[in-house]
């Protein structure tokens, strides 16, 4: 996911014009590792077909669709202009926020930021700001209004008690994009506050987006602690934006009204007597929305020159919402919806100017709104692209292209000398239908691949005898029960999707989402999401692994997951190259503890080598050689020997004091995850244990440990030791360490 960072932040910077300003942005993007040089190409094709100023000073440069390729990591670099850059017809731009997305992540950020500006200028502030502080604090806005319509109504829903009616309320709160996964575990069920009349209150700041107040009603008659359920509450609350809605309410209890509410029969009833929004009762008409990539900024901005040819007020909402739409005059507020092709726009307007109003904006969507658009498939006809994992387009691996003899330095992830021929594998291709059978049975499809998946990496921890793959494996394993993963999944099952669709949608958000953390560690887990995800894809579609060869090979991706270098047979892999990656990701431990040689990060055009090309890989120094001669094959040999005669030479001494040559003694102590690492450990050497962590024994467990086997497991670990020293760190879950039964919200 897209997300703003002071850290990203260029202040007072200068250019005489717009494309000065683009190639700043551009040699930004490329200094910082985001795309590759043609991006920038890609920025000025998109100003040429129309100028992506947004308002108030700030324009929102992009790439095209065809420059997407050039995109190797989803994220924004902002530059901050004083002075001002003229973007054409006298606009002038303060603030320049450079997107370089793969697909439409840049709609979120557009729907955040447009949430934030409101009917301001923000312009002066921007032109006079001090530091990238000030700049985020001017986009994050002024307090944010309560949500409250009636997309956040439910009445009538069913419920067997307490905590389904609850779950219900929550739902709602994360279809209108109020909370995140993890705000379920800041309401505290226990402490609801009743109300009377059947009322009750729940409410948390925990994982709040924006605030926003869900009602719902259950369908049958229940109780909670023995008092009648009639009606529930659920805030998420964030500032004071629910203080005027909370003093009506406490208004309408203490008048004795509270039915009016617990047995309201539309939302309408609801709203009014809470003051949200109201739906207009206008004339209407709905129309389907063809633009490939939604209504982003250049089609919203033609939509709103036809709206503000009329002078009433015209409103526009997704059809089948409840909501009282949105401004269609507004910029801001069109890209803040975040409509997409195929979704269905209804607009509102006045009684006197609907006659004419509705018809030209009917024929304006139609038409394209300035772009040329590809027709609507018929419903049920299959239209669906397959899912391909990213990775550098064609035209960048033969740019960066290797050729024999060229030497290439990459990151050094696991040690040792490897030489054999290329092998280089590209990702599978995967169909999927885009539409579901129906919830419950694409429900059920979906956990029936959960559970043979997690039985199968079962047996991956089974068979490993390496601890940091059972380790990593283990995570694997709760990702799958991660039950914010699957909430979120069920919501898109809900609107009609298959199975393999609503998994792939929410593994990929939830993997950007990682990917745009402020820690290099945990954003790296983004890979261990998708290959779950993948995993997940593949068994729901039938989709077998591919083959690997019988001779000995260097395999070659642009990353590996870790299931790829965990499935491996370490005497057929000599070594492991990859375009991306870093030595943190799990790939590189476990290749580490296989004993694979291993380079990583070592650029697109790696991907570029011809099948059977020779390779020399050495894993300690990130050195690779393309087509090495007889003589540097020779000398790596004899290195590979030396290296080998220094293990077995340290081995031997292994439980000789380690002492420094001018005479300092240093501990040799040993990290381990599991009781049973313990012997080993010390039978290499190991003086004591310098971090046992304990969080691995609550994961590998599907419940919370209880003392005794928590005691059990310690307990093995100081007998192996026999009185050595042993440092514990206590639990440490959560981030890239999730427990299935503890529910946190995302670090």
């Amino acid at each position: 996911m897209l997300e703003l960072n002071a850290q990203h932040i260029h202040m007072h910077q200068t250019a005489a014009d717009k494309p000065a300003a683009l190639a700043l942005l551009g040699e930004v993007l490329v200094a910082d590792g985001l795309v590759a040089p043609g991006y920038l190409d890609g920025l000025r094709a998109r100003e040429a077909q129309g100028s992506t100023f947004l308002g108030q000073g700030i324009a929102i440069p992009h790439g095209t669709p065809e420059t997407r390729a050039q995109v190797f990591t989803t994220g924004v670099r902002l530059m901050h202009f004083p002075a001002g850059v003229d973007w054409g017809n006298g606009q002038l731009v303060y603030l320049a926020i450079g997107i370089a997305a793969r697909s439409d992540e840049h709609l979120r950020l557009l729907q955040l930021l447009t949430r934030a500006l409101g009917e301001g200028d923000l312009s002066e502030a921007l032109q006079k700001a001090a530091s990238p502080e000030a700049i985020i604090d001017l986009l994050q806005g002024a307090p944010q209004e309560l949500a409250l319509d009636g997309e956040l109504v439910g009445l009538g829903v069913a419920a067997d008690d307490f905590d389904e009616l609850a779950w219900q309320g929550v739902k709602l709160l994360k279809r209108a994009q109020c909370v995140e996964p993890g705000f379920n575990a800041g309401l505290s069920l226990s402490q609801a506050l009743p109300l009377g009349d059947g009322l009750w209150w729940l409410s948390s700041e925990q994982a709040v987006q924006r605030p926003g107040l869900a009602f719902v009603t259950p369908a049958s008659t229940l109780e909670h602690h023995g008092q009648p359920l009639n009606g529930l509450f659920v805030l998420a609350s964030l500032g004071e934006a629910h203080r005027a809605m909370l003093e009506r309410l406490c208004n309408l209890l203490i008048e004795g009204r509270g039915q009016e509410l617990s047995q309201a029969t539309s939302s309408r009833v609801v709203l009014e007597a809470l003051g949200g929004e109201v739906p207009a009762d206008w004339p209407s008409a709905q129309v389907p929305l063809a633009n490939a990539h939604g209504l982003h900024a250049r089609p919203a901005k033609a939509l709103t020159e036809i709206a503000q040819a009329f002078e009433g007020d015209i409103r526009v909402r997704l059809a089948g919402s409840e909501s009282a739409g949105v401004s269609a005059k507004s910029l801001s507020k069109l890209l803040a919806m975040g409509a997409q092709r195929g979704q269905v726009l209804e607009f509102m307007a006045e009684p006197s100017i609907a006659g004419d109003a509705l018809p030209a904006l009917l024929r304006g969507v139609e038409e394209g709104l300035g772009e040329e658009v590809e027709p609507l498939p018929v419903p049920g006809e299959a239209t669906e692209q397959p899912i391909v994992a990213a990775q550098p387009d064609e035209s960048a691996i033969e740019q960066a292209a290797l050729r024999p003899g060229e030497q290439v330095n990459g990151i050094a992830a696991s040690p040792g000398i490897a030489i054999g021929p290329v092998l280089v594998r590209k990702p599978q291709v995967i169909d999927y239908p885009k539409r579901g059978e129906s919830p419950a049975a694409e429900l059920q499809r979906l956990n029936a691949a959960l559970d043979k998946v997690h039985g199968e990496i079962g047996v991956l921890i089974e068979e490993s005898q390496v601890a940091s793959i059972r380790d990593i494996f283990t995570t694997h394993q709760a990702m799958l029960r991660d039950p914010g993963l699957r909430e979120e999944v069920q919501v898109r099952l809900q609107k009609g999707l298959s199975a393999e669709a609503a998994w792939v949608e929410e593994i990929e958000n939830a993997a950007q989402q990682q990917e745009s953390l402020h820690d290099k560690l945990l954003a790296e887990r983004a890979a261990d999401l998708r290959d779950v995800g993948r995993r997940v894809l593949a068994c729901l579609t039938g989709v077998e692994t591919e083959q690997a060869p019988d001779q000995p090979y260097i395999l070659v991706m642009d990353e590996v997951a870790p299931s790829d270098v965990a499935t491996l047979n370490a005497q057929r892999v000599a070594g492991i190259l990859t375009a991306g990656g870093g030595a943190t990701a799990h790939s590189a431990i476990i290749a580490r503890a296989l004993g694979i040689p291993a380079i990583v990060g070592a650029g697109p055009g790696v991907l570029g080598l011809a099948a059977n090309t020779l390779l020399l890989l050495d894993g300690e120094r990130g050195e690779l050689l393309v087509s090495p001669t007889d003589t540097q094959l020779e000398q790596a040999r004899s290195e590979r020997a030396s290296r080998e005669e220094r293990k077995r030479l340290a081995n031997a001494r292994r439980m000789e004091p380690a002492i420094t040559r001018d005479g300092h003694r240093v501990e040799i102590a040993a990290n381990i995850g599991a009781a049973g690492e313990t012997p080993e450990a010390v039978a290499l050497g190991a003086e004591g244990i310098g971090l046992l962590r304990t969080e691995l024994v609550f994961m590998n467990h599907s419940q919370a440990p209880d003392q005794a086997t928590q005691e059990t497991e310690y307990r093995r670990v100081l007998e192996a030791l026999e009185g050595r020293p042993l440092v514990v760190r206590t639990l440490d879950v959560g981030g890239d360490k999730p427990l299935p039964y503890w529910p946190m919200p995302p670090e």
